[in-house]
C-alpha cells in the first residue's frame, strides 16, 4: 500500500511538509550537505505530492465538489537570506 493510502486528512486535501534544516556558513560549507538537504527538502515533498495524485483525481471525480487540494507547507524563512541559512531558506 503507498503511504499515501494512510494519510488521514479530509478526502480530496493532501498536505505535505518535508524538511531538514543544515544551518552553516554559506562560505566554506559543504555542498554534500546541501545537496543532501536540497534532496530531502524538495523531493521528499514532490514524492508525496506525486504519491497522492491518483487518490487526488479519484477524489476530485467522486466528491461532490468535484475539487481536490495540494497542501505544500513552506516557511516564511524563504524570504530573506542570511549567512548562516542561505540553502537552507532556498528550499523553503
Amino acid at each position: 500500500m503507498s503511504p499515501a493510502a494512510g494519510l488521514v486528512v479530509p478526502a480530496g486535501t493532501v498536505g505535505a511538509r518535508a524538511g531538514e534544516a543544515a544551518v552553516e556558513p554559506t562560505i566554506g560549507a559543504a555542498v554534500g550537505d546541501w545537496q543532501h538537504m536540497v534532496a530531502v527538502d524538495l523531493t521528499g515533498l514532490m514524492c508525496r505530492t506525486s504519491e497522492a495524485v491518483a487518490y487526488l483525481v479519484k477524489a476530485a471525480a467522486d466528491g461532490p465538489l468535484k475539487v481536490a487540494d495540494v497542501v505544500d507547507i513552506g516557511l516564511v524563512a524563504g524570504r530573506s537570506v542570511v549567512g548562516m541559512a542561505a540553502v537552507w531558506r532556498a528550499t523553503k
